[in-house]
């Protein structure tokens, strides 16, 4: 059973399950239920993901790696799209609270480090694979700005109001652009160079770029 016009640009509701499809026969082991039976399927369908890229994304692996049925994975996302964006939702650290420390330049270091350990792993995998799928499929880049990014730029965003607060950050950078200046960089690097930036590329991201920006005064 495939994805309604699954290829390119498709982004259609999956066909419906029959008894034929032998969906049993993938199941291993103990039958998972509720939160484990999604999370074995997240799992799944990340390694799928970081193997096949989007286009490439298969139903009916994901239902053989996670030891279910495919109807299991066609009750809970009605789409591709919706599956792989809430796939790389929950394989995200939560992006919150704005808990700051006290300190700009320490909570600049600790949320730029932390996204960046985020794009390791399987998810920095999965993310390579599937690098200029924006182009092909604006809406994958649309659900991902709104569930992965926008929130993280809200959180980033309050540390800098905070700052300003202290008198750290200059009023005029509580801009989007000076916000999303650190996470745009982060993201540039991983792309470039195939893997996350270290430690030191985010100390020297904070300390050369983003402190300058947000606490320079403005020119004439």
């Amino acid at each position: 059973m495939q994805l309604v016009g699954e290829g390119p640009g498709a982004g259609g509701t999956w066909q419906a399950a029959s008894p034929a499809d032998g969906e049993d026969d993938f199941r291993r082991g103990p039958r998972r239920r509720g939160r484990a039976l999604e999370e074995a399927i997240y799992r799944s369908a990340l390694e799928e993901l970081a193997e096949h890229g989007f286009d490439g994304l298969s139903i009916e692996r994901i239902a053989q790696r996670a030891g279910t049925g495919k109807s299991a994975i066609y009750r809970r996302w009605a789409t591709k799209l919706e599956l792989v964006v809430a796939t790389l939702a929950e394989a995200f650290p939560a992006p919150g609270p704005a808990v700051t420390t006290g300190d700009l330049r320490d909570d600049l270091l600790v949320f730029h480090r932390r996204m960046a350990q985020a794009l390791g792993g399987t998810l920095g995998a999965a993310l390579r694979a599937n690098i200029g799928q924006h182009r092909q499929h604006p809406e994958l880049a649309a659900a991902l700005q709104e569930r992965i990014l926008a929130p993280r730029h809200r959180i980033l965003g309050e540390l800098l109001a905070a700052g300003a607060e202290r008198g750290e950050v200059r009023p005029g950078a509580l801009t989007p652009e000076c916000i999303e200046a650190g996470p745009a960089l982060v993201r540039q690097h991983f792309i470039e160079n195939g893997e996350p930036p270290s430690d030191e590329d985010v100390r020297l991201l904070v300390d050369n770029i983003l402190i300058p920006m947000l606490r320079a005064t403005p020119g004439p």
